[in-house]
């Protein structure tokens, strides 16, 4: 029944728990040309992008993949997909869209707090602000980030940058340190100290 794109997907799918990634590759894009995949089978087939070394193809089907999205679940696994390719801004407009759709969501607006961090500081704080009920670290690591960016909002933009990567290193947030040395370096290209960051 190699019209059934539903039978390609679920063949993709056992391709990628095994991590036969090329085969689920092809399953999923076999799948795709015979007709419609599902939300979670586009999510499945960036993670098979992911894991054979094709970023670039699955930073793309996300970012397409997060337009008709509603589901705060699948939101939520679209982002840690785009996070773990270092896909910031493409996270950024996940979050910012499931923010619209779940304005009350703690998890989101955390998530959302610490992609402004790296771009917009100043706006990054009501986001950080909303969250009361997280775990101990992720309170910590907000109340870190709120108190720098107040703290350096006379510093230059690259400066500031550089510290609020600093504390986002510090928690091990690696995707979102990454790209708030990169901002540091997009504001000052001289800047030996962002470049070793």
């Amino acid at each position: 029944q190699s019209w059934r794109s539903d039978l390609w997907e679920r063949l993709g799918r056992e391709y990628l728990d095994g991590a036969d990634y090329t085969a689920a590759l092809d399953a999923f894009e076999k799948g795709n040309t015979s007709g419609v995949i599902s939300t979670n089978g586009k999510i499945a087939w960036a993670d098979a992008m992911i894991s054979s070394g094709t970023p670039e193809s699955a930073k793309e089907l996300l970012r397409e993949t997060t337009s008709d999205q509603s589901t705060l679940f699948d939101m939520l696994q679209i982002v840690a997909l785009q996070r773990r390719i270092s896909d910031v801004f493409g996270a950024e407009a996940t979050l910012l869209k499931a923010n619209r759709l779940f304005p009350d969501n703690e998890k989101i607006a955390f998530q959302l707090g610490l992609m402004l961090c790296t771009t917009q500081p100043d706006s990054a704080i009501q986001f950080l602000s909303k969250v009361q009920n997280a775990n101990q670290n992720d309170l910590l690591l907000k109340e870190a980030l709120i108190t720098t960016i107040k703290n350096t909002e006379s510093l230059a933009a690259a400066e500031r940058f550089l510290q609020i990567g600093q504390v986002l290193s510090t928690f091990e947030e690696w995707d979102v340190a990454k790209q708030a040395f990169q901002s540091a370096l997009v504001n000052d290209p001289e800047s030996a100290l962002a470049l070793i960051y």
